[in-house]
């Protein structure tokens, strides 16, 4: 009867613990040409809070057709890493974003992009 009193070792097994960390938001001012629009829109959509970047068309003139696409705010920095890493011809800076454009001689384009043939605005 005192063997069932007496604690009978416990095995344990180590759990291994992951540090998640959080990610890093930096403010940058990022402009590439409008040739490589599609891939960083395609790259920055990779990471959370990459959607929807680049779509504000830059021109010397301030007219169609954009020459460049801007995207300026707080980013992760993995978004910014990628960003570098994947395009040949990018501007990544701290700068504002009409710092940038002036340093560049880009104006936003102030005219809309034309609506698609055979739509409602576009005939």
């Amino acid at each position: 009867m005192t063997d069932e009193l007496i604690p009978q070792e416990l095995e344990v097994t180590p759990v291994e613990t992951a540090i998640v960390a959080e990610p890093v938001y930096i403010f940058r001012t990022m402009i590439v040409p409008a040739a490589e629009q599609a891939e960083a829109q395609a790259i920055a959509a990779e990471y959370p809070g990459g959607e929807g970047m680049f779509t504000t068309a830059c021109s010397p003139t301030g007219l169609l057709p954009a020459t460049d696409y801007i995207s300026s705010g707080y980013v992760t920095t993995d978004i910014v890493d990628a960003l570098a890493a994947g395009l040949v011809d990018e501007d990544i800076t701290e700068e504002p974003p009409f710092v940038a454009l002036d340093r560049l001689g880009l104006k936003l384009v102030s005219e809309p992009e034309p609506a698609p043939e055979g739509t409602a605005d576009g005939n």
